[in-house]
């Protein structure tokens, strides 16, 4: 972690352009945030390559067109609508013409630009059954493609993953994928997959990397399979504290004890992040900590604590990503802000970010402790990788590394871990987690990752003397893990294209095409390239007398009943949310009170985007809703369950 391994993939993918003529480059992140900061660097590594010339570079996303970094790079003030197009409609009523417009949005027609930069989603949907799937295997053919963070995959996501990394061989791409954390069998598994790609025979992977030492490069190509130890640098050989903490939440006025001890510990400055495993548990951890750190400006113009997680308006939430990059990045380094202005990290004397996994992977932060929830091992190691991260000066208490664990509370020595951690992570990972760690002060870098890993992912027997509960919680939570694993599997493989190598008509690459953005269909009938739970995005809007605003001061209006222009669409945008919550995201594509605008059905970027209406309290109008919906500037959406209230299909 923090080893350089995003430069070294560029420098490869330079090195491929020049020598293999490979066409261009797409690097995919898990996320948007991620995806946004790796646009700058790219920007910044093909501006230096390519000085003279003028560089297409294209950032994927669903809300690419709000980037700053990409509106810097344009100058486009309208989206293309096209006219008179013969074909089918779209499944919400959308004319032909409105369908074809949405491929010359970012998002579609992204993959064909020479350079790109994007979530991993928009490959995945390159073996996805969908109308248009051919076009993205064309953009991305002869091309070299860097994946990064792999581990971070389900098993349903690293199946589609499998499938690609099959046609991306076939096609001519050369393709990097970058981890410091993955286990050897889905590593072996990737490997053997581009292989396959190539049509080569080889003997089995595992046995030939075996007994090469962590960590390594591995790499399968036309000259067969190879893999070479890398020496580590001294600022990455590390020893990681590891400590215990009490992280439960205060009851009614009690005190919080892990506002105590951070009040203890930052006595004298320094920079701590808190990485909580849902945005409900970071805003609970947030308000807890507000009486311990009440300092409106630490120094740099930003509050002493800080909230960063994904349910906030995207506006606000890319300002908040945008001062997180600022405060606590490389030093020296640079961040273009949302008003095309480049301005120079500066990190505050003392602060704390609470956050989700949002800050745990390809974002290039430094903090001097970090203190996070229960998560899977490789995730725990990922989340120590932004710690002590860079060469800087440290305050004396923070010296050294420390990673801060809460922990969970236990009955008959069996864990019991937070509700919101089993629900994002597998149980039986969870479990495996806590029993590699529970007993050790310390973890060496690079020497203890491999081997953590694969105690937690290999295949490993229950371990020998731990208490009879815990045995049979391990073995009840791996028969249901086993089972997960073929259904996603499973479910992956029904949505995918056939293999590169079909001989079959080729109509039946794609017999049974999804469709892409239709959260209201069942999920068989959906091209998803995650199955992490529907999502569903909408809008936030205020109405008074029968008037709509954008904002609950109703100063700024905005007219549903018209097709909007550009400028329109971008204010809508930063007013959106994508939101996950599953109960919720039902009754939001169910409520016949929150609608689609049927004049959006013609603008591209908005026709998949629900209306949630808002009064000046900031509170949803919504009475069919049995969650309250509350807008926080300061914390986000918060969803809430009302207890008097049912769903509307069961009044």
């Amino acid at each position: 972690m923090g080893e350089g391994k995003t430069e070294a993939a560029m420098y490869l993918a330079d090195s491929w352009m020049a020598q293999a003529k490979q066409k261009g480059c797409y690097f995919a992140l898990p996320t948007m945030a991620t995806s946004d900061q790796m646009f700058s660097r790219v920007k910044d590594f093909l501006n230096a390559r390519y000085s003279d010339e003028h560089i297409n570079l294209m950032l994927l996303h669903g809300h690419a067109a709000l980037s700053a970094e990409f509106e810097s790079l344009k100058n486009k003030k309208h989206t293309f609508s096209a006219e008179d197009v013969y074909g089918e409609e779209g499944y919400d009523g959308a004319t032909a013409a409105a369908v074809a417009s949405e491929w010359f949005t970012y998002r579609k027609r992204g993959l064909l630009a020479p350079f790109g930069v994007g979530t991993v989603d928009q490959i995945l949907l390159a073996v996805l059954q969908t109308r248009h799937v051919f076009v993205r295997l064309f953009g991305l053919a002869n091309k070299t493609i860097i994946i990064d963070e792999v581990h971070a995959y389900d098993t349903y996501m690293t199946t589609l993953l499998e499938r690609l990394l099959e046609w991306l061989a076939a096609l001519g791409s050369s393709v990097v994928i970058l981890s410091a954390t993955l286990p050897a069998e889905r590593k072996n598994a990737l490997l053997t997959a581009y292989k396959t790609g190539l049509n080569k025979s080889e003997s089995d992977i595992s046995v030939k990397l075996a007994e090469v030492k962590y960590p390594r490069i591995s790499w399968v190509g036309e000259g067969g399979l190879n893999a070479k130890t890398i020496g580590t640098s001294p600022q990455s050989q590390k020893k990681l504290n590891l400590e215990w903490v009490d992280g439960n939440l205060p009851t009614g006025n009690g005190a919080f004890e892990l506002g105590k001890k951070l009040q203890g510990v930052l006595s004298d400055g320094g920079c701590v992040a808190i990485i909580c495993n849902t945005v409900d548990k970071a805003q609970r951890v947030y308000l807890a900590l507000k009486p311990y750190f009440p300092e409106k400006d630490a120094g740099d113009g930003y509050p002493e604590l800080d909230l960063l997680h994904a349910r906030y308006l995207y506006g606000n939430r890319k300002e908040r990503e945008e001062r997180t990059r600022l405060r606590f990045g490389k030093p020296g380094g640079m961040v273009i802000c949302e008003d095309g202005i480049n301005r120079p990290v500066c990190r505050p004397w003392k602060a704390v970010l609470v956050a989700t996994q949002i800050i745990e992977q390809s974002l290039d932060l430094d903090f001097d402790l970090m203190i996070t929830e229960m998560a899977p091992v490789d995730l725990l190691l990922q989340r120590a990788g932004r710690l002590h991260r860079h060469t800087q000066d440290r305050p004396q208490k923070l010296g050294k590394p420390a990673l801060w664990i809460c922990k969970p509370e236990l009955n008959n020595d069996v864990p019991n871990f937070d509700g919101g951690t089993e629900a994002v992570y597998d149980s039986h990972i969870i479990l495996r987690s806590w029993l590699a760690i529970r007993g050790k002060m310390e973890i060496k870098i690079p020497d203890d990752v491999e081997e953590l890993i694969e105690e937690v992912y290999g295949e490993l027997e229950c371990p020998e003397g731990i208490a009879e509960e815990t045995k049979r919680k391990w073995e009840e939570s791996r028969r249901k893990q086993i089972d997960d694993i073929e259904e996603e599997k499973n479910e992956a493989t029904e949505r995918c294209i056939k293999r590169p190598r079909f001989n079959g008509q080729i109509w039946r690459v794609t017999y049974e095409p999804r469709e892409e953005n239709d959260p209201t269909l069942h999920k068989a009938y959906q091209a998803l390239t995650r199955l992490s739970g529907l999502a569903v995005n909408v809008i936030c809007l205020h109405n008074r007398e029968s008037s709509t605003f954008l904002d609950k001061y109703h100063t700024v209006s905005v007219n549903l009943d018209s097709c909007p222009d550009i400028d329109v669409i971008r204010k809508l945008l930063r007013c959106s949310v994508s939101i996950t919550h599953r109960s919720l995201v039902k009754q939001i594509i169910d409520n016949p009170k929150n609608i689609i605008p049927f004049a959006w059905r013609a603008a591209p970027l908005l026709r998949h985007h629900y209306v949630v209406w808002f009064d000046e309290d900031g509170i949803c109008t919504d009475d069919f809703l049995y969650f309250q919906l509350r807008l926080n500037d300061e914390i986000g959406i918060v969803i809430q369950k009302l207890d008097n209230r049912r769903p509307y299909a069961q009044l």
